[in-house]
């Protein structure tokens, strides 16, 4: 009798206290914000929206949703107000903020009650622009005998590709595409790739000619592919200049 005793006090007890709420969460779906910027001039620019999640917000409550990039020197902030489900939950899209130029940056996202300063909830996540870095010593000069060497930045979960196109030295534009090289892919939240690509070394070490090396995330080739990026080559003899004369609109 003691033992069923126990056992309703525990369940009533067990009642009497309603577990915890959730605290009020900001969330991306994922841990890093790619940037693909203003694009070069008559390309469209496929700007994504990244999803944000807001959990454990009072239910059916109006609250403020603030965010700014980090790097912003005026310290200009965007803002939307929306209003929880019954659960408490909202869910929108925002921008990785469009002005990020050569480096990275973080977005500041912070929720605040209505009417007031007090922030409920924030989070921060890395932005970064879609960028590549070319190493080569001296001033942009690479013995194409060795690996030609290139980080890329901003490309998460996607495949990063080299479509070559050649126009004789000297020339302005009038370049004609020759083959693709699958790079790799890459690797990480902001999806970075370091890569030595004896391959490409070989295609435009053949002879004396200019190359454009168009890099995206398309297996086919397209010029009009948005968010590409270019490198420029100049071959004389064994040594690959930057070609910094070369006509890439009107390539």
């Amino acid at each position: 009798m003691r033992r069923v005793t126990a056992l309703l006090a525990v369940a009533f007890y067990a009642g009497a206290c309603p577990a915890a709420s959730a605290s009020p969460q900001l969330a991306f779906d994922v841990g890093c914000l790619v940037s693909h910027g203003q694009g070069e001039a008559g390309v469209t620019v496929d700007e994504p929206q990244y999803p944000l999640h807001a959990t454990g917000f009072a239910p059916s409550t109006t609250f403020r949703l603030i965010y700014r990039q980090s790097d912003d020197m005026q310290a200009g902030v965007n803002g939307l107000e929306f209003t929880t489900s019954a659960s408490g939950s909202y869910d929108t899209a925002l921008p990785a903020m469009e002005d990020v130029a050569s480096k990275s940056a973080t977005l500041h996202v912070e929720v605040r009650a209505q009417g007031s300063s007090a922030v409920l909830a924030a989070l921060d996540v890395p932005v970064v622009p879609r960028q590549l870095f070319a190493y080569a010593p001296y001033n942009r000069r690479f013995d194409i005998r060795r690996p030609l060497r290139y980080r890329f930045e901003g490309f998460p979960n996607a495949p990063i590709y080299a479509h070559l196109s050649t126009a004789p030295a000297g020339a302005s534009g009038g370049f004609r595409y020759v083959r693709s090289v699958l790079l790799g892919h890459g690797a990480g939240a902001c999806g970075t790739l370091k890569v030595r690509s004896s391959k490409l070394s070989r295609i435009v070490g053949t002879r004396r000619r200019n190359w454009l090396i168009q890099f995206d995330d398309r297996h086919d080739y397209s010029r009009h592919a948005p968010n590409r990026l270019f490198d420029c080559l100049e071959v004389v003899g064994k040594i690959a200049y930057d070609d910094s004369a070369c006509n890439i609109a009107g390539h």
